[in-house]
């Protein structure tokens, strides 16, 4: 997975034709600056300012860690995005993180996955940063993000290109 990352690219106020994955949650989108997360996969980092993070797309749970709130999604196509708090947070074993679904589960469009709270995080880690990024995006030519900050429910957070 090393170097997909470079598959993103932030182009404020972009119109592209692809899919569009809207906003799971509200807040700041920026680049992810873990050099872990990066090889990983690719997507951002949003700096909450809601506490409800809810599915993108219908998909089924695959993976849970409530200790760093990942949730991992499957999409009818085998596409799979992450969803979590930095790996440094596991050492706060959860704390402020309700996980509300169950793995196996199927989720369907703006289903709430988890609730932050964001006043315990703050005590633990400033600022929170929840990674939201792409596992296999091999078949995804380019990730289109149009927004430096995005409100759910009414924002795209990617733009998925395949051609």
């Amino acid at each position: 997975m090393i170097g997909q990352s470079s598959k993103i690219e932030f182009k404020q106020g972009a119109t592209v034709t692809g899919v569009q994955i809207p906003a799971p949650i509200s807040g700041k989108v920026s680049r992810i600056s873990c050099p872990l997360v990066n090889q990983l996969g690719c997507g951002v980092s949003i700096t909450p300012t809601t506490s409800q993070v809810t599915a993108p797309f219908n998909a089924h749970v695959i993976a849970i860690d409530i200790s760093i709130g990942q949730i991992v999604l499957q999409a009818k196509n085998k596409l799979k995005l992450a969803i979590q708090l930095p790996f440094e947070y596991k050492q706060n074993l959860g704390l402020g993180i309700k996980i509300l679904v169950k793995l196996g589960q199927a989720v369907t469009l703006d289903q709430p996955l988890m609730e932050l709270n964001l006043y315990k995080m703050s005590h633990n880690s400033t600022p929170t940063h929840l990674y939201i990024f792409w596992l296999n995006a091999q078949t995804i030519k380019r990730i289109v993000v149009p927004r430096t900050h995005v409100e759910h429910g009414a924002d795209p957070l990617f733009t998925l290109v395949t051609e």
